[in-house]
């Protein structure tokens, strides 16, 4: 089997490693013969039985498509499709990114339309596609298929570096930590206000991450790091891979401020490092939390945010240990690396099974079959 993903590896932070991750697994297994990834849409050679696409966004260099790009991306998928491609599509958000406008959405539609197989990562993914393309031919639920979010074990192989994770230690306990690119200002002010509203009488709140770029002003952000506050500790940039893991080691509960997202990379970091979870209950995020663990909230409300923290603080150890123990069965079962590179093979080969032979191909297929006869 021959795989193709059209995303330019430069451009998937390394501090991500979910599709790199995928990568390696897949090419340790004996069916794969070839696995690649580059810049653009695809190669015509060596013709991939498959061609991933992880992101539609990707496509275009994560830039708003003009109508011309668009019209390139759809004739060359026709054609990898005509010569006996496959085309499979992880869905990773509702939307594409905001400021990709109208455009955006004609990207993923472009995409969509032509895919034979989508993998979602929960299935309340699957639930929320098939009604929003309703009526799509596309849409249909035989080419839907739920692989779980692979484990972050990536972050063990790492050299560690302490800085951070050796400050927070020494911080008041219970330690919540917000952890990733906060998308809007309203995350952050989410996770403060609901903080601020649990009145713990001891803990901190501890912020490791970025502001995306469309989040918040600099004189806005200045002014919060500016604020000092003896429960709160910010550290809005960049965390290096090798500061990951002691960060999470350091912490009691990571707390998720998350409101109309899907799905969740710091979802599959705390199961990984069992480290118990407060989320949102919607979308798969919420799916994870009924099937894994985790104390849930109304999405958006910092006054039932602040209600799940005061729980999971006054939490027993054996109460947060049978936690543990669920959220471990889940993340063994289903999370494994070598498990998920393993179903997405499953995947591939179900889809290719489907696609009906073009005329080019069903020729190959019969100039063989006589070449072998003679």
């Amino acid at each position: 089997m021959k795989i193709f993903f059209p995303i330019d590896i430069n451009t998937v932070r390394p501090g991500n490693p979910y599709f790199l991750d995928l990568m390696r697994e897949l090419n340790k297994d004996s069916r794969v013969e070839l696995i690649s990834q580059g810049a653009g849409l695809f190669s015509t050679k060596p013709g991939w039985d498959i061609i991933h696409i992880q992101f539609p966004e990707a496509l275009t260099g994560w830039k708003t498509p003009t109508d011309e790009q668009l019209e390139r991306i759809g004739a060359n998928l026709d054609k990898a499709k005509a010569s006996g491609s496959a085309i499979v599509c992880t869905i990773h958000n509702y939307e594409p990114k905001a400021d990709m406008g109208e455009n955006g959405h004609r990207l993923f539609t472009t995409v969509f339309e032509r895919t034979d197989g989508f993998i979602h990562l929960g299935q309340k993914s699957v639930d929320d596609f098939i009604a929003k393309y309703e009526g799509k031919a596309w849409a249909n639920r035989h080419r839907q298929h739920v692989i779980y979010h692979s484990d972050y074990d990536y972050y063990r192989e790492l050299e560690r570096v302490h800085a951070i994770a050796d400050e927070i230690s020494s911080l008041p306990r219970p330690i919540f930590l917000v952890f990733g690119a906060l998308r809007t200002a309203d995350e952050e002010k989410l996770a403060r206000e609901a903080f601020q509203k649990a009145k713990l009488a001891s803990g901190t709140l501890v912020f490791a991450g970025q502001f995306h770029s469309s989040a918040i002003s600099a004189k806005d952000k200045r002014a919060l790091i500016a604020q000092k506050s003896s429960n709160i500790k910010r550290y809005h940039k960049k965390i290096e891979d090798e500061e990951v893991l002691p960060i999470f080691e350091a912490v009691d509960f990571v707390f998720l401020p998350r409101a109309g997202r899907l799905n969740s990379g710091v979802q599959a970091l705390a199961y990984t490092f069992e480290k118990p979870l407060i989320a949102p209950d919607e979308g798969v995020i919420g799916e994870l939390m009924n099937l894994a663990d985790g104390f849930r909230y109304q999405k958006g409300s910092a006054a039932a945010a602040s209600r799940a923290i005061r729980r999971a603080a006054k939490a027993s150890a054996e109460n947060l240990e049978a936690r543990r123990k669920k959220v471990r069965a889940f993340r063994d079962t289903h999370m494994l690396r070598s498990a998920v590179a393993a179903r997405h093979l499953e995947v591939y080969r179900t889809v290719i099974k489907k696609k009906k032979p073009t005329n080019t191909l069903r020729s190959f297929i019969t100039s063989y079959v006589r070449k072998l006869k003679r």
